[in-house]
This record gives structure tokens, C-alpha cells and sequence, in this order.
């Protein structure tokens, strides 16, 4: 059927960190790209499980790709990690293009604003009335981890919905525990600056939460949302 446009003609990888093996917010991700048919091929790797990044460029050898990181800062896991993986891929990887991850996307702040709006109207919350807290990984290995996070914080405090957003981390200072206790017991909302739900977004927070803030509400891990699937395509058509 002709749809008024030129065929595709590029490959979309994306690229997860995978370390419980997978990613299942990846796999959900790629296939709602695949529905728009706007590239050839659409594949999913992980850093540290499989598919590998290795396996993912050799599915789609021949095509110009663009590789987006499915990663939440331009820090350790970029530079490092992803970097590292692709020096090593040989040839394969001489038609690639590297992305700047999705949690650097400006749009990512509406996200973070429209699941912390849910959250709020579930508990009967009124946003103004809300502090928000990005709750992200960190770590000290790399200067410019948590950089990604506070730049996510600033956007949503400038949106003005909310009485209050700050940062804090698993690995890095602020704590979550702190940061928590520090609010408690003020009604608070916890945004999960993680792509999946793995043992950070479904077992650390929760557990910072039990234990320093037991009325906050929650929205989970940011990359449940199908909408991030509008943030990947515009990172690979930059």
C-alpha cells in the first residue's frame, strides 16, 4: 500500500542495561515502534545480558543504525560500559550511530509530571500541596551521572504544579532515606528515574520508602511508559 513517503531505510537498536538479563521495558518499547513502520529493522540489546549489543548490530549488518541508549544519564554506563561494547564489536559496528541516552530528552520532564499527576489524584492529593522527589541511581565512579536527574528535576519545578522537586539517590548524596525523612511526614510523590522495573525501581525505593516515609505515593520505574517510545524516535531522527 503506498503511504506517500519514501521506505525506510534505517535500523533502530535499542540498547538497555540488562542487569537482571533483560529488559522487558525495552521489548515493550521496540515493539510499539515496529507498529509505525518507520524503520527497516527494530532491535533490542542489552549491555549486560542478552541480547548482547554484538548480537543486535549483526541483525541488522548492512543498514545505516542509529543505537539509542535505553539509559538514564551520560554517565558511568554511557561512556564506559556502552562506549567499551561498541569499540569491540569490530566492523559491525562501522554503520552505527550513537544517540545521546533518553534520560538527557527534555520531554521526558512531561512524563515524570503526567505519572506524578496520576499518583496524586490516586491518593486524593492536591499537586500544589506536593513535593516531588526524583529518586535516581548515582553513582561516584562518574562526575556526570546524577547530572541528567537534576536537569529532570529543574523541568518539572518549572512547570510550577508542584510545591517543591529535588533529587536524591541510591549511590550518591543526597540519599533517598535522607531526602525522605527530611520531607516526612509532608505528602510526597517518588519519581523512579529507572527504565525498568528491576530490583532499583521495585525493591530499593520501595524498601527507602518503608523505611523513611511510609505515607509517600509512588509512580515506579519512568520507563513503563509507552510514551518514551516518542522520545527514542526523535533521539535517532537527531
Amino acid at each position: 500500500m503506498a503511504t506517500g513517503r519514501e521506505e525506510p531505510t534505517q535500523a533502530l537498536v535499542l540498547c538497555a542495561h540488562g542487569s537482571g538479563g533483560g529488559s522487558a521495558a525495552a521489548k515493550k518499547l521496540a515493539a510499539v515502534i515496529r507498529k509505525r513502520n518507520e524503520f527497516d529493522r527494530v532491535e533490542v540489546c542489552c549491555l549486560k545480558g542478552n541480547p548482547s549489543v554484538a548480537d543486535a548490530l549483526q541483525a541488522v549488518v548492512g543498514l545505516d543504525t542509529v543505537l539509542v541508549p535505553l539509559l538514564m544519564a551520560e554517565g558511568y554506563t554511557y561512556d564506559v560500559l556502552l562506549r567499551g561494547q561498541l569499540s569491540d564489536v569490530g566492523p559491525a559496528a562501522d554503520r552505527v550511530r550513537l544517540s545521546r541516552p533518553v534520560g538527557v530528552h527534555p520531554r521526558l520532564a512531561d512524563i515524570a509530571v503526567a505519572q506524578a499527576r496520576d499518583e496524586c489524584r490516586r491518593q486524593g492529593w492536591a499537586s500544589d500541596d506536593i513535593h516531588i522527589l526524583v529518586a535516581a541511581h548515582g553513582t561516584p565512579k562518574h562526575r556526570a551521572t546524577g547530572a541528567s536527574a537534576e536537569a529532570l528535576a529543574a523541568r518539572i519545578e518549572a512547570q510550577n504544579i508542584f510545591s517543591a522537586v529535588q533529587v536524591a539517590f541510591l549511590e550518591n548524596s543526597p540519599s533517598i532515606d535522607e531526602a525522605l525523612r527530611a520531607v516526612a511526614p509532608e505528602p510526597c510523590v517518588v519519581v523512579g528515574f529507572f527504565l525498568d522495573a528491576g530490583d532499583h525501581a521495585d525493591s530499593d525505593v520501595p524498601a527507602a520508602i518503608a523505611g523513611a516515609h511510609l505515607a509517600a505515593g509512588y509512580t515506579g520505574a519512568i520507563g513503563r511508559d509507552p510514551a518514551l517510545a516518542d522520545i527514542i524516535v526523535d533521539l535517532a531522527r537527531r
